[in-house]
């Protein structure tokens, strides 16, 4: 019976795999990989308090697993329980010495200190041969965060670089140049025909920016309003792209946004909303935010389909969030799918290009959309936060102002900058890394560039159309 239930779970139906697992309990009793399946069941259900009940009933006692210490170590992090987390992760390394996962989850916390235990247990694995390659991969990120906390910039970097190094997967940036050139070249908004009422249902809102940009502290500023909740990050948007793309039979998207009828854009939205909720439903929120930060190449498509839709673009310094993106610990699959994050340059590259992309889209798609300055949102706060909350057509709520409150679980590599207050102390760090980050600039296009932006950043908000 058990096959069925991970293949059900593997399949994201977790309703079903739910329905499995009672009978599983009533013919086999509660056994503790039964349990944690149903944990897991209820964590992509959104039910993370009752997940994390099951997960510590498995761990309670003597007889918990290390992969199970893991887990709940894992889910405490992840909803911001963060001494809770250290301590189950604690116990599975206790258990099992060289188990990476934990060691890497732990480092997340805290990074260990250079010359401390954790760091020798890391430098024996990797010298040990035993390792996997995405193992391998983890640890040298590891070593990259120690480095980066102690001071040692360029040690830091090339502990990064060889990290992302073994990683699969190649970037090609003239696929995106090009993507990007026929946008400015061939979207206009007022080609297309559809019936700009706003159709029935509640209204998105697009997070949208280079990851690392501040996309998530948004959205856990908009979760504090009581009408809003959250899909995530979600392909679903992609996936009605995929499915516009096969209407056309390959022809040009952007030419043929004017041919998209109001039925054509009705069963795209009800494809969105399938992919996106996956049969958890919305509730009776009024709003519906997307944080998926790389659709923001997409932002005209979304608007074909949602007229009524708000966007919302993070700007972040370039040099900054470029250094984010190559430290963070982003999973194997984030990085294959975003083969760009492999190596600063084009790390660079990709940014020079989103940004021309947002500035196109900032110029021709005018209600709904505000590009929002990360630097102005930590220095500035409320007044920001109040700007945020009217454009996406709400009354204020002053618990906006405690974003690090947010219920649920935060599954980004943000997730412990988020559970704290708003702060800028993480504004203008690319200056300790001297020559280091030369590839970053170069991919973006060099100083002047960089200049540019800094100075586009100064008026990054346009005004708001609430209407």
């Amino acid at each position: 019976m058990r096959p069925m239930i991970l293949a059900l779970m593997r399949k994201g139906d977790h309703k079903g795999a739910i329905t499995h697992l009672q009978g599983a309990f009533a013919a086999y009793g509660y056994q503790a990989e039964l349990i944690a399946d149903m944990a897991t069941c209820y964590w992509h259900l959104g039910e993370e308090a009752g997940a994390i009940k099951l997960m510590e009933a498995v761990t309670e006692d003597s007889s918990a697993t290390a992969d199970a210490l893991a887990k709940v170590g894992s889910m405490h992090l992840s909803v911001g329980d963060i001494e809770k987390a250290r301590t189950a992760l604690t116990r599975a390394i206790a258990l099992r010495p060289g188990f990476v996962g934990a060691i890497v989850a732990l480092n997340q916390i805290q990074p260990y200190p250079k010359d401390g235990h954790g760091v020798r247990t890391v430098r024996k694995l990797l010298k040990s041969g035993k390792v996997t390659r995405q193992e391998k991969s983890s640890l040298h990120g590891v070593l990259g965060r120690v480095e980066e906390a102690s001071g040692g910039y360029a040690l830091s970097l090339a502990h990064y670089a060889r990290s992302r190094g073994l990683i699969p997967g190649t970037y090609d940036p003239a696929k995106v140049q090009i993507q990007v050139e026929r946008q400015i070249a061939d979207y206009d908004p007022g080609a297309c025909p559809i019936d700009r009422r706003a159709p029935t249902g509640p209204r998105v809102v697009f997070i949208v920016g280079m990851p690392r940009s501040g996309t998530t502290l948004v959205e856990s500023i908009l979760l504090r309003h009581p009408d809003v909740t959250s899909i995530g990050e979600s392909n679903a948007l992609e996936e009605c792209l995929a499915q516009w793309r096969l209407m056309l039979d390959g022809s040009d998207e952007w030419h043929d946004l004017s041919t998209m009828t109001e039925p054509v854009a009705a069963k795209l939205r009800s494809i969105y909303f399938a992919v996106a909720t996956r049969g958890r439903g919305l509730g009776q929120s009024d709003v519906v935010v997307d944080k998926t930060p790389l659709n923001m190449l997409h932002l005209g498509f979304a608007r074909a389909i949602f007229p009524d839709c708000r966007f919302i673009c993070m700007s972040r310094h370039p040099l900054d969030v470029g250094l984010s993106n190559f430290g963070a610990a982003f999973s194997e699959a984030f990085v294959c799918a975003n083969p760009f994050l492999k190596d600063l340059e084009q790390i660079g590259h990709y940014s020079r290009w989103a940004w021309a992309s947002i500035l196109d889209y900032q110029k021709k798609l005018h209600t709904g959309f505000r590009l929002q300055s990360y630097r102005r949102l930590v220095e500035n706060g409320e007044s920001e936060t109040r700007m945020l909350v009217a454009h996406v057509g709400l009354n204020w709520n002053p618990d906006c102002l405690q974003p690090e409150k947010r219920a649920g679980r935060i599954a980004t590599a943000s997730v412990l900058q988020v559970r704290s207050p708003i702060h800028g102390r993480r504004l203008g760090r690319w200056k300790v890394y001297g020559d280091s980050i030369q590839p970053l600039v170069d991919g973006f296009g060099g100083w002047p560039r960089i200049s540019e932006w800094e100075k586009h950043d100064e008026v990054a908000c346009n005004a708001i159309d609430i209407h």
